[in-house]
């Protein structure tokens, strides 16, 4: 996911789609929700042949709140309500005892949080040397928003460039030669702004959640 955002290549996306595809297959809990550690056809393993969810942060982030993060991030990209659907129930599945965890349950409150809120989305255009581009991209890489994405598109890039099919609908129409910004959540998109403190100020509240 993270090198489809960086470059833009449609090959890591599609491939980061076919893992989470597998996992669903392979690992989700469909009575129950929330995924197993171990596929429902792999062998047993001594001592390991009980299939676990895991919630625990230790030491690192539990496989399940990943899961639940990126099924959010997939679903801002591609408006699929099926991804949707699996992070919420995968939230749910633990709802009753992720308290008891403490912070190390902070990865599942990070995937609560981007759940709640969705994925949100930087669309920069603009000539790579533009000045006012380049303020653009540094105003909307600089303002943390969990789970934020930031899209370079460029005229001399722009052939090769590829926005994930619920971004591609919403705006079909790039210029990718005048300097602005876009700032979309799921399929929603704020109109363009062309100054890093207008942009600033779109991702300061989304941010806090005042973007819907």
């Amino acid at each position: 996911m993270d090198r489809s955002e960086a470059t833009l290549d449609q090959r890591y996306f599609v491939a980061a789609e076919l893992g989470m595809t597998r996992t669903l297959v392979q690992y989700w809990d469909a009575e129950e929700g929330g995924f197993f550690d171990r596929g429902m056809d792999a062998p047993a393993m001594g001592g390991l042949d009980v299939r676990r969810k895991p919630l625990q942060d230790s030491p690192t982030p539990a496989g399940n709140a990943v899961a639940a993060i990126v099924l959010a991030r997939l679903h801002g990209f591609t408006g699929n309500s099926l991804y949707r659907e699996r992070a919420e129930a995968t939230l749910e599945a633990f709802a009753g005892v992720v308290s008891k965890y403490g912070m190390f349950a902070a990865s599942y409150g990070l995937a609560a949080l981007l759940h709640s809120r969705g994925a949100i989305q930087v669309i920069v255009t603009g000539r790579a040397d533009d000045p006012a581009a380049q303020q653009l991209e540094r105003s909307a890489a600089e303002t943390y928003r969990f789970g934020k994405a930031v899209l370079r598109i460029t005229p001399e890039a722009q052939s090769a460039a590829w926005l994930a099919p619920a971004l591609a609908q919403t705006v079909p129409s790039l210029r990718a030669d005048v300097p602005a910004a876009l700032v979309c959540v799921e399929t929603t998109c704020q109109p363009p702004v062309k100054s890093a403190n207008e942009l600033r100020t779109l991702l300061t509240g989304a941010a806090t959640g005042a973007t819907s």
